[in-house]
């Protein structure tokens, strides 16, 4: 016998899969853990500092409308929709708090954060949005 080839598999890793379900359940979280009070559907886009308008030099660059800086979990939504200081959840981006605004999210839209750098892991698409309880 002489061996032709050998191969191994990788280890088994820990992976949260999302599938594009109307549910939180469909990433691993039951909606009673959540303490939901209201469910959203939003047309859910992604932004980061860049994509801004302002120069990285402007005092203001990476700044969101509540003064803190841009990050992952922080959205811009339309104030008189969901009211800044809001929690959320988004199915496939993860919890998130409202505190940023946009000119070009108004009504049903909300804008999923990312600090400069990091590699977007969302598609511009129709979305539930869970508002959680304060």
């Amino acid at each position: 016998r002489t061996l032709v080839s050998e191969s191994f598999d990788p280890e088994p890793v820990n992976t949260v899969i999302f599938y594009a379900a109307r549910a939180a359940e469909a990433s691993g979280i039951s909606a009673g853990e959540l303490n939901v009070v209201n469910v959203k559907y939003m047309w859910a886009t992604w932004y980061n500092a860049a994509s801004s308008g302002k120069p990285d030099t402007h005092p203001a660059y990476g700044i969101t409308f509540s003064g803190v800086p841009l990050a992952r979990g922080i959205v811009a939504v339309d104030p008189s929709v969901i009211p800044l200081g809001t929690r959320l959840y988004i199915p496939g981006y993860g919890f998130a708090i409202a505190l940023d605004t946009g000119g070009g999210i108004i009504g049903d839209m909300i804008d999923l954060g990312y600090p400069d750098g990091v590699g977007v892991d969302w598609i511009t698409g129709w979305a539930d949005v869970y508002i959680l309880a304060p």
